[in-house]
């Protein structure tokens, strides 16, 4: 409405008091922070302890939308952090069982908000070998719903044949899954930083509406790559994602 201050009077009375304004509270940053890591090396296990705390928070918004890819000996995962919709890992036995013998190498899948946002500053700054990298919050990584690979042009036809699709040269490591049976989580990687921000930072809060904006922004950077002294807002229930290996992916092999 367009109305007055609160506590002001329509006629007569005592002068109107204006409504305080909040001032921002300059705490300072735990280091090292997320924006600390961009110059720190071309790997995303800087921000190892913050992106887990992320994941087992989109965990806690979407129990079980994401789940491990499934062992196979001919899938590598390598270091990476080895999760996918249910719906696309289901799919990567049944694509290598097609190439008998050949190691499918997976070399990015599930991302956090703190990772994409690395990646994306790499991106920028033209360093770090990326090809090509979505803005946090936009990208299917963070979906789990999309794959970076090697050896991806003779895994094409495979891939193509269970719901993969090729993203082209412009990103020429990258697949994102189109099949049916997903959990549409759009946003849920920036709400899930938020809720853990203001669950840790009840003196700065931000709107929590999974819109990657300025003020998000802002706090993701700020944010301590090793992480919060409160893990998440589900507590122990969010201790059923399985973390089997220390990520790393390697950037110059991963894209958008």
């Amino acid at each position: 409405g367009g109305g007055g201050p609160r506590g002001s009077s329509g006629t007569g009375g005592s002068t109107p008091t204006a409504t305080p304004t909040a001032t921002p509270v300059e705490t300072p940053p735990l280091h090292p922070t997320v924006e600390e890591a961009i110059d720190d090396g071309c790997a995303t296990s800087v921000v190892r302890p913050l992106s887990e705390q992320l994941l087992l928070e989109l965990n806690c918004l979407e129990p079980g939308a994401v789940a491990t890819i499934p062992i196979d000996a001919q899938i590598d995962v390598g270091n990476i952090f080895d999760f996918l919709q249910t719906p696309a890992g289901v799919t990567l036995p049944v694509v290598v069982d097609e190439r008998p013998g050949v190691t499918l190498t997976i070399n990015s899948a599930l991302r956090s908000l703190a990772q994409q946002y690395l990646l994306y500053k790499w991106y920028q700054a033209g360093i770090c070998g990326i090809s090509l990298a979505a803005s946090p919050g936009t990208s299917n990584h963070e979906r789990g719903l999309a794959i970076d690979i090697a050896d991806s042009a003779g895994w094409q036809n495979e891939l193509e044949a269970h719901s993969w699709s090729y993203l082209g040269p412009s990103d020429p490591v990258h697949y994102d899954f189109v099949g049916g049976g997903t959990v549409n989580i759009q946003g849920a990687s920036v709400l899930a930083f938020q809720r853990l921000w203001n669950l840790n930072r009840e003196d700065d809060p931000i709107a929590e509406d999974g819109q990657y904006g300025p003020q998000t922004g802002a706090r993701l950077a700020m944010s301590p790559v090793n992480g919060f002294g409160i893990p998440s807002s589900c507590g122990s229930t969010a201790a059923s994602i399985p973390f089997r290996f220390v990520f790393e992916e390697r950037p110059e092999t991963c894209g958008r």
